[in-house]
This record gives structure tokens, C-alpha cells and sequence, in this order.
């Protein structure tokens, strides 16, 4: 996902649009969305609908961009999800349809952290997570737990 597009997502302070379409009847249609004729909703979450979780994965994203490009744009941006994540806290699915659990967002955003701080303080709390363990067989768009005990591994 590039970041023009999550700056294009995030119109104004406060709100972040987070899906568009409808992930069962989306899914079932493999062409092009200029092309679909179904109703494509548009979700987002802001105060009123929160989403703390996909914020957590935004911000993520954004600290990627901004550590490799040092893109100072995106600090605008980034503020917003941190403020997601600390003042409208709930899972965007309860907003949003087809859409798992926060738990390996919470951890990915620790992980992005970390990185561009250097904060111990975010290795710590990854390593008193519960739900870092296990055995995964992929990193996806919806688990990327993988992802989190590969960087651990390396530190």
C-alpha cells in the first residue's frame, strides 16, 4: 500500500478511511473496481467509529515510509493514529464488516516503534506479549505475527 494512498485516506483531522467495498461480495469478484457494478461502501473510523486496531497498522506503515524515506509529510499523519490509538480505542470490525482481532496490529506497531526509536521499552513489551508464540505459516494482511518474531529474533 503506498502512502500516497493512506494520505489520500486520511481527508482531514480525525478521520481515516480504512475499506472500501464489501469483503464477502467483493471477494467472490476478481476484476478491476472501475469495472464493478455491485455497491462498494466506503468505512472509516474516527471518533464516532472507532478504530483503534487499523490505526495501529497505519501507523506502522508510516513509520515505515517515514524511517526509510524520511518523509516529513507523513508527521501530520502519523499524529492522527497515534491518537487513534490512545483516545478512540475499539476493534474497526465492529464498525466494518469481515474484518479478525487487533492483537498482531498492537504487536506490528510495537515492532515499527521500536525500530524508529530505539526504545527498549517496545522489545520489552513485545517480549511479555502471549500472543507472539505459536507457529504461524505465513505473514499476511490479517496476521503478522511472523513478522514480529522474525524481527525479535534478530535483535
Amino acid at each position: 500500500m503506498g502512502t500516497a494512498y493512506l494520505i489520500k485516506a486520511h481527508p482531514q483531522p480525525n478521520v481515516l478511511y480504512v475499506e472500501v467495498g464489501e469483503g464477502h461480495s467483493n471477494h467472490d469478484c476478481w476484476q478491476r473496481p472501475e469495472d464493478m457494478t455491485t455497491s462498494r461502501p466506503s468505512y472509516k473510523i474516527d471518533a464516532s467509529h472507532p478504530g483503534s486496531d487499523v490505526a495501529r497498522e497505519t501507523v506502522a506503515v508510516w513509520l515505515q515510509r517515514r524511517w526509510s524515506l524520511r518523509n516529513q509529510i507523513l508527521h501530520m499523519h502519523l499524529n492522527f493514529s497515534l491518537m487513534q490509538n490512545n483516545y478512540y480505542q475499539g476493534l474497526h470490525s465492529d464498525n466494518i464488516p469481515v474484518a479478525k482481532d487487533y492483537h498482531d496490529e498492537m504487536l506490528w506497531v510495537a515492532v515499527w516503534l521500536h525500530r524508529a526509536s530505539k526504545d527498549e521499552a517496545y522489545a520489552q513489551w513485545i517480549d511479555t506479549r502471549e500472543d507472539v508464540g505459536g507457529v504461524r505459516t505465513m505473514f499476511s494482511w490479517d496476521d503478522k505475527v511472523v513478522g514480529v518474531q522474525v524481527y525479535i529474533a534478530k535483535l
